[in-house]
């Protein structure tokens, strides 16, 4: 770690499981407000099957009504289900080629925080990312998450056992004070 004129700089050798671990971290926070809107819904159509069933058995002809709507919103939630589980199949497809990419290259990865933008470098990107970039950043975990303003959950994750607790806490200080004075440019 170097730490000249306020920039935190450190570099890292690939971690396939800490990889895994943040893949696994960040695809979970992308679908869980989508994952909770389906069971809500899947819920509320049990109970209404089971209220149009009563309808049925009683003779009332709303009860139809109600089991086709039913029938409709179990066949939403079976479709998106499956689409889930097709994204979630290319989403582990890719983190696999990724790690293969990582192990087979064995490059250095570079994590640098400067004043005025953030720096990383791996076995196939470089980049410097203005701090206006990002529009926040999250602690899940004792992982930093720095989200991008574009995007859906586009993130950089770094994991507190990768530098320690006390450079950890420097860097969200560090992040936290960046992005506060980025937001009111």
């Amino acid at each position: 770690m170097e730490n000249a004129h306020h920039n935190l700089k450190f570099q890292f050798h690939f971690d396939e499981a800490l990889f895994k671990e943040h893949t696994t971290l960040n695809w979970d926070t992308a679908w869980v407000t989508n994952i909770k809107k389906v069971k809500t819904n899947f819920i509320f159509t049990l109970l209404a099957g089971v209220l149009a069933g009563l309808f049925i058995y009683d003779y009332n002809p709303l009860g139809y009504a109600m089991l086709g709507i039913c029938f409709y919103s179990l066949i939403i939630i079976i479709n998106y289900y499956f689409m889930y589980k097709k994204k979630k199949k290319t989403y582990d497809t890719a983190v696999l080629s990724e790690i293969d990419s990582f192990i087979n290259d064995n490059e250095t990865i570079v994590w640098e925080f400067k004043p005025d933008a953030f720096y990383y470098k791996d076995h196939r990107i470089e980049t410097t990312i203005k701090w206006t970039v990002f529009k926040g950043y999250r602690l899940i975990d004792s992982k930093l998450f720095l989200d991008f303003s574009e995007g859906l959950h586009s993130s950089y994750i770094l994991a507190e056992s990768e530098v320690g607790k006390e450079v950890f806490d420097r860097i969200v200080s560090f992040v936290k004070e960046r992005i506060e004075e980025s937001s009111k440019q």
